[in-house]
């Protein structure tokens, strides 16, 4: 929710309104212009939090201390998110992640090297994030459990692509040592040329068979409105079916499930 208010009439009443204002004087002053933006829109989504934490604690003018507060964990986990930069260079963003359309291109090219999240910084950037409930906000939770899965998704796409090749050259193994014995099957010759096969293409089974399961936990988080049952369920078959997921992703699917089993909003521009 955008207030319009002037960026230097903080009046410290402790109102949603004041507070607002402060986020983006803060932003302003504090950090370079390529991440002001993404800092002030993104802690701003929390500002009815920060001023429900506030007055539970008794003091209104406490708002400003837990949004500068908040304002650190959210510079935090932007750093961690896009830990690996699109040629080495920060660039200003508007919000903290989005989602990566799995499809060939350029564009998508692009988008996977800026989406380059580290697992070690997010993990402790989230745990900073988890450790103030008045901070949670569903497109907060929302980057976090996608920016997970993508990392685990992209590494083990690549993977796939290693255990193709591995397939290959199986197959021609098989041919060129039946060529070797004198023969001409690709299987029946030899008992090495057997279990080449065996250990190749078994590989390739289960990998293939986790990548499905990984891509079906991906695709169901892209889209405004999600079912937080739906994607716990994708996450869960994956992990029955080997996949190791981040332990960061439990306790925010968990969250977003009690919150509401059905409805997950996870657009900032989709509020209520």
């Amino acid at each position: 929710m955008a207030y319009v208010i002037d960026d230097d009439q903080v009046h410290y009443d402790g109102s949603p309104a004041s507070v607002h204002a402060y986020i983006r004087k803060l932003a302003r002053e504090r950090f370079p212009e390529e991440q002001r933006l993404v800092l002030e829109n993104v802690t701003g989504l929390i500002v009815p939090g920060i001023v429900s934490e506030a007055r539970k604690q008794g003091d209104v003018r406490r708002a400003y201390s837990l949004a500068n507060d908040a304002m650190n964990v959210i510079r935090d986990l932007n750093f961690a998110l896009h830990f690996a930069l699109v040629d080495g260079k920060s660039e200003c963003q508007p919000w903290l992640w989005w989602h990566i359309k799995v499809k060939p291109g350029p564009t998508n090219s692009r988008d996977r090297k800026y989406n380059n999240a580290s697992e070690e910084l997010l993990e402790t950037a989230a745990g900073q994030y988890l450790a103030r409930p008045w901070m949670q906000d569903d497109y907060i939770d929302w980057c976090i459990v996608d920016a997970s899965v993508q990392m685990e998704f992209f590494a083990y796409t690549r993977h796939v692509w290693d255990w193709c090749l591995l397939f290959i050259i199986g197959l021609l193994s098989t041919r060129l040592l039946g060529i070797w014995h004198g023969g001409f099957s690709w299987v029946t010759q030899t008992a090495p040329q057997f279990a080449v096969l065996v250990v190749a293409a078994g590989g390739a089974f289960f990998v293939i068979r986790r990548w499905t399961a990984m891509y079906d936990t991906y695709t169901s988080l892209d889209g405004p409105v999600l079912s937080p049952t739906r994607v716990r369920a994708e996450i869960q078959a994956a992990k029955n079916k080997g996949v190791v997921w981040p332990r960061v992703i439990w306790p925010i699917i968990d969250t977003a499930v009690a919150g509401d089993p059905n409805v997950w909003r996870v657009s900032p521009f989709q509020r209520g």
